[in-house]
């Protein structure tokens, strides 16, 4: 399999007003549009009855855009503009292995490794920016997997799945104090961030009976920050246990009622390195109970409707302050309570 792909990421023609804490506004626009053009390959290789290779890759590039931000009263013409070229074209390798063993049917090993990769946006580019010089090239995000899956089929009724993995991110983009051509302090967005995440995952999946279907989920993990001084701090929106259960029971072929529960544990908020502490408080954990009752081919025609309950009980939910908003929620974000949505609408096919 290989294939080629290019498309137009953003084209900001007009000034757009960039959100900035401070007296005058800062606009910006592209002078040309952020364009990626990438090439990818995948070989499936069968080594034998009980081992698969999947290997797959992909090379990404951005070519060179000119971008412009201007510092002031555009209406009344007082405003200072400047232009920059970004230059980081060099091209991206991004690999994924997977190897398989299938002793039989009803098992299967699974050893993975997968690589990701997030651009800095234009925002974050406009905002390393802001001196009106040159400061420092933002490298990609990168994010590389490691997994070992494990899949069964116990019998006709029940399967279950164990994974266990880990992650490490490197470059992450964060807001930080660089140091000027004159030695002046600029706040800045750098690559200074890196942390490792471990952990395991195991689901389950029963059918008891035809009509009755249930689905068990868990995940335990443990991030840790690399970046030198973070060490020993625990880091923001990073739960150490997330759950997820979902029970759906069909009536008949027309009605059916599905039920599920979420959990995620507790949560510090961001930790600003620059201020040497959080941006807010910690948050408990919180369990969401939702419902959906689905009617199909109503008065023997092809409309339906859809009753979906979310939050059913009307659990507070805060999620941690981050770096953007610690001026007015320093308590955190507050989730939505308890709503309900219905939905009636027409099929024009038949449903089976």
């Amino acid at each position: 399999l290989f294939g080629l792909d290019y498309r137009k990421v953003l084209n900001i023609q007009n000034d757009y007003r960039y959100p900035f804490f401070g007296i005058l506004p800062l606009w910006a626009k592209l002078i040309d549009p952020i364009i990626t053009q990438s090439a990818f390959a995948q070989l499936n290789w069968k080594i034998s009855d009980k081992f698969k290779l999947v290997a797959g890759a992909r090379v990404e590039q951005v070519p060179e855009f000119t971008a412009e931000r201007r510092f002031g009263d555009i209406a009344a013409g007082n405003y200072t503009s400047v232009q920059f070229t970004y230059s980081q074209t060099e091209a991206e390798f991004i690999p994924r292995v997977a190897l398989l063993f299938l002793p039989n049917e009803k098992n299967a090993i699974k050893l993975l490794y997968g690589q990701a990769i997030n651009r800095p946006s234009f925002f974050q580019i406009i905002d390393n920016r802001l001196g009106g010089s040159y400061i420092r090239p933002l490298e990609p995000e990168t994010i590389r997997t490691f997994e070992l899956n494990y899949l069964g089929t116990l019998s006709s009724k029940l399967s279950v799945s164990l994974s266990v993995f880990y992650n490490l991110l490197e470059n992450l983009i964060f807001r930080t104090f660089l140091t000027d051509s004159s030695g002046a302090l600029i706040q800045s967005q750098a690559n200074v961030g890196e942390m490792t995440t471990t952990g395991a995952e195991l689901s389950i999946t029963a059918r008891p009976t035809p009509d009755f279907h249930l689905e068990l989920s868990g995940t335990l993990q443990e991030t840790k920050d690399k970046t030198e001084g973070h060490e020993d701090i625990v880091p923001g929106y990073s739960p150490k246990f997330l759950g997820y259960v979902k029970a759906s029971y069909f009536f008949n072929k027309d009605i059916s009622l599905s039920v599920t529960g979420s959990y995620v544990s507790a949560m510090e908020a961001f930790y600003d390195g620059i201020l040497g502490a959080r941006v807010g408080e910690k948050v408990d954990g919180y369990f969401l109970l939702g419902a959906n009752l689905r009617f199909r081919n109503l008065f023997g025609t092809g409309m339906f409707l859809n009753i979906r309950g979310s939050n059913l009980l009307d659990e507070e939910i805060r999620y941690p302050a981050t770096s953007n908003n610690p001026l007015f929620a320093p308590l955190g974000t507050f989730g939505r309570g308890m709503s309900l949505l219905a939905t009636l609408g027409y099929r024009f096919m038949p449903v089976p």
